[in-house]
């Protein structure tokens, strides 16, 4: 009973933590000048909801212990039809924050934004069900416990890759830097890294207990290690012990190589999600292109948003993209009032002029 409602807690409050992001981030991506669908005043009210209905999902997706009959709970068709009903319903009420007339094309957008959600659902899950499988306190309790958190980090960590499609436009003079998006993944690779350094740090020390307690050369620490999984026990004397009778100060409990392994998983855990921020990263750099941007611009520019032709007409010159391109952004400028750009239309027709 305590197992399941450590579980409810669990996933609840995690479910309720990416759900919010998440849809802050979907809703910064369709207020951004690249799609333009929605207002911005409706991201707070639509991230709350979102969180939640999160944490309702959360709550009926709450592990359960396997046993021998059948495998462990919720399956994967559960897990797919829960995010997906409750992203649907996020975003139709979302949507009708708005107005009420966009809650039907809401609830489309909240089922397709909530599919990539299903295989975070689903790896959250096993981490919750994880998490209550060693002894508290123990080597493997404590990793257990930091893969969560470091799993948590990863999935905001990459709803903040979002926010990359907002870079052209602020390249392009119509948009304000993603900053809290930045700062959310630098935060959470600093997370993951943290608990990935924590991990090799577990690793090496119960390395060096096996080591110790397999040599009984009186070298083992003083004290008593719980690795958390299995019943074994082994011990080795105490430093400088004369007789084998003598006492024994040493104390190694559980088993030793269910413990590597479950180290070396939450290791290689924590390098992929590294990895995958990291990706995130380079992503957010990419789309700082100028040419990027330039069309981003353009497009904007051709739209009826005269302010951001020159800056269009600017990164087009930037990125080396076809004279004419940029003498049509500055004319477009000049048309709207602005004279460096209608400078600038001059001196490219001089150019264009032969020399004699």
């Amino acid at each position: 009973m305590r197992h399941r409602l450590s579980s409810l807690a669990l996933a609840s409050s995690l479910f309720a933590l990416v759900s919010g992001v998440a849809a802050w981030f979907w809703c910064q991506l369709f207020t951004s000048p690249a799609v333009g669908v929605t207002d911005r005043h409706i991201m707070g009210g639509a991230a709350a909801l979102a969180a939640v209905l999160g944490g309702a999902s959360g709550v009926l997706l709450a592990p359960a212990r396997g046993d021998e009959n059948g495998p462990p709970r919720p399956s994967t068709a559960r897990i797919t039809l829960v995010v997906l009903a409750f992203g649907s319903l996020a975003g139709g009420l979302g949507a009708s924050l708005r107005a009420w007339g966009d809650a039907a094309l809401g609830v489309g957008v909240g089922f397709v934004c909530a599919i990539p959600l299903i295989p975070a659902a689903a790896l959250a899950i096993a981490m919750v069900r994880r998490a209550g499988r060693a002894r508290r306190g123990s080597v493997v309790g404590r990793s257990d416990a930091r893969a969560l958190v470091a799993l948590t980090a990863g999935i905001v960590g990459c709803c903040s890759g979002l926010a990359v499609f907002d870079w052209p436009a602020v390249a392009a003079g119509v948009a304000v830097p993603p900053l809290f998006a930045v700062a959310l993944l630098i935060a959470s690779a600093a997370i993951v890294l943290a608990m990935l350094v924590a991990d090799m740090a577990a690793l090496g020390r119960v390395e060096r207990w096996a080591g110790a307690i397999d040599a009984k050369d009186g070298s083992s620490p003083a004290g008593r290690l719980d690795l958390g999984l299995g019943d074994d026990i082994a011990s080795a004397p105490a430093p400088g012990s004369a007789y084998r009778g003598g006492p024994w100060l040493a104390c190694l409990m559980g088993d030793i190589d269910e413990a590597r392994a479950a180290l070396r998983q939450s290791i290689r855990r924590g390098v992929i999600l590294i990895a995958v921020l990291e990706a995130v990263g380079f992503a957010h750099g990419v789309a700082r292109d100028p040419e990027l941007a330039a069309s981003m611009g353009a497009k904007l520019c051709n739209e009826g948003r005269p302010s951001a032709c020159r800056s269009a007409a600017l990164l087009a010159e930037r990125a080396g993209l076809p004279r004419g391109e940029a003498a049509r952004l500055h004319n477009r400028a000049c048309e709207d009032g602005q004279e460096e750009s209608c400078l600038a239309v001059y001196l490219m027709k001089r150019l264009e002029r032969p020399p004699w």
